[in-house]
């Protein structure tokens, strides 16, 4: 209910705005992630599972999947959200969550660092339709690599439902944006 003018006298641009979105957006999932990170019924591997689909459900995900540009035309936003993957997510989240499966036999990897980091990075960036805008074949494609690579660790990330929720935020990011391939 504001006008341009009282937003942006908060709000340099349209980029500031959508970065303080995606923070207030962050701590939500955040919250979200410590509860499954430091749930004491699941293995590391069910906790590994559930992040993913909490993460691919999670319907603030969507709000901002709807706000959102191509971020290979906005390289300030992919940095932000590279450099919150790399030095918050996964040490904070992911790998202690890794470690664990590693200890309790669900995870078999030398390399629990390494193996959140390529995990995260390949379905938050490669994986991503802002910034790899993508067919629906692309992403079948995708999905089918990705669960032959974690298959091969020995991981089961993606499920069906899974699968089935990247294949919506597809669909929806190119109904927003377009096919920019």
């Amino acid at each position: 209910g504001l006008s341009k003018g009282a937003i942006y006298h908060h709000f340099k641009s349209k980029e500031a705005i959508l970065i303080e979105v995606y923070h207030q957006l962050s701590v939500v999932i955040e919250a979200q992630m410590t509860s499954i990170r430091d749930d004491k019924t699941l293995s590391g591997l069910e906790k590994v599972q559930k992040m993913f689909m909490s993460s691919l459900s999670n319907m603030h995900h969507r709000e901002l999947l709807a706000a959102t540009p191509n971020l290979l035309k906005n390289p300030r936003l992919l940095a932000i959200q590279m450099e919150s993957t790399i030095l918050d997510v996964v040490p904070n989240y992911i790998e202690p969550v890794i470690q664990e499966g590693v200890a309790d036999g669900s995870i078999l990897t030398n390399h629990p660092r390494e193996l959140g980091q390529v995990l995260v990075l390949l379905s938050n960036i490669w994986m991503n339709p802002l910034i790899y805008p993508m067919t629906e074949e692309d992403v079948y494609s995708r999905i089918s690599f990705f669960n032959e690579l974690t298959h091969s660790m020995g991981l089961t990330i993606l499920s069906d439902d899974l699968e089935e929720k990247l294949r919506d935020i597809q669909k929806k990011t190119e109904d927003l944006h377009g096919n920019e391939k």
